[in-house]
Order: structure tokens, then sequence, then C-alpha cells
């Protein structure tokens, strides 16, 4: 099992990491829209997504689709060579209005992969729940990787890519509940922090 580096090997964003692409593709992040933003932790261990329009609707006038949205990012990453990047968990930031029997879900897909080595990948999972009755402009959920499914980006590159799959999506239980009456989002992913480590790879 990897373990995590020293902090006098840490890498930094600025000295050692390179983003050399971002692009996002989805009705939660329309490619080609500035709806998507990204920013970093000087030490590397995180990266942050912003979204300016992920939202779901629920209730008369909506169609069903409405109710559930993707975002899919591809994130490339240019590193040091003679380490790897793990995948450790998210933390998401989201607003709701939810009434008794309605749910807001969010689940995220994760996977590492490098042409330089055959395509090879891994993936991982993270997921979030919001029950109602339930009024919140700033929500935070934490969800954390188990460590026997870290997903682990490939060794003996120095270029990988990143595919963050996330839906949102909110529900009800209840036949008689018919969303918000002002045509406000119920639920509404506001950022997705992305938890990373940094580990040396095996010689």
């Amino acid at each position: 099992m990897a373990s995590t580096l020293p902090p006098s090997s840490v890498l930094s964003w600025e000295r050692d990491i390179n983003i050399t692409s971002v692009v996002g593709s989805g009705v939660g992040c329309p490619k080609g829209t500035s709806t998507l933003s990204t920013s970093s932790s000087y030490d590397g261990t995180s990266l942050t997504l912003g979204f300016d329009d992920f939202q779901v609707f629920y209730g008369p006038g909506y169609p069903l689709q409405a109710r559930s949205k993707t975002c899919i990012i591809v994130i490339t990453v240019r590193y040091r060579s003679g380490r790897t990047v793990e995948l450790l968990g998210t933390t998401y930031h989201a607003s709701a209005l939810l009434d008794p029997g309605m749910t807001g879900n969010i689940l995220s897909s994760y996977t590492f992969s490098s042409s330089a080595v055959g395509n090879a990948s891994s993936a991982s999972s993270t997921e979030a729940k919001a029950t109602g009755p339930l009024i919140g402009d700033y929500l935070q959920y934490k969800a954390i990787i188990p460590k026997s499914s870290t997903t682990v980006a490939p060794c003996g590159v120095d270029e990988v890519r990143l595919q963050i799959n996330t839906r949102i999506s909110v529900t009800s239980g209840n036949a008689t509940v018919s969303g918000r009456v002002d045509g406000g989002p119920l639920f509404s992913l506001g950022t997705q922090l992305i938890h990373l480590g940094w580990v040396p790879c095996n010689s």
C-alpha cells in the first residue's frame, strides 16, 4: 500500500503540477460555457470545481429531465515523475429547499487514465444525500473514499486524465409535493472540493 509523502516531499501546484486542460460537458456544465471554474491549493492536496448553474427542479411546468442533471469533467494534469496521485474523497457544497418527502442526491464517479500505459484506469465513487424538510443556503457533505477502493493514477507517466462524472437529482416520495412555486431550484451544487494525496511510485 502506498504511503503519504513526507512533508519535505509534498508537491506544489506552482512548482511541480500543471493543469493543462479542463473540459466540461453535460447539461450541468455545458461545453463552451463559463458555468464551470477550477482552483487549487498550493500544496497540491485539493482541487475545487465551481458551478454557476448546476441546479435541478421539480414540479408543474418542468419536464422530467429537469429533475436530474449531469456534469462530465475531464482534467488533464502533468506532474513530477516518480510520483502518482490518489483520490481520497470529496466535499460537496450545496443548497436546498426540500419539502417533506423530497430527497436531493449527489453521485460522483472518478477515473484516472493515461494513454501512455495503454489507457489503464481505476475508478471509485462518492455520494451524498439531503432529505426534506430542509432549507439551507450552504450545506456541506464530506464523502471519504475507503482505502480499499481508493482511486490511484497509473505510475510511470507524468501526465494523466482525471474524469469526474457528477450527477445531481431530486426525487419525491410524496405524490402531493409539487416543488417551489417561485420557480427557483430545489437542489443545486455550488462547489465540489476534490481531496488528493501524492505518493511515491514503487521502484
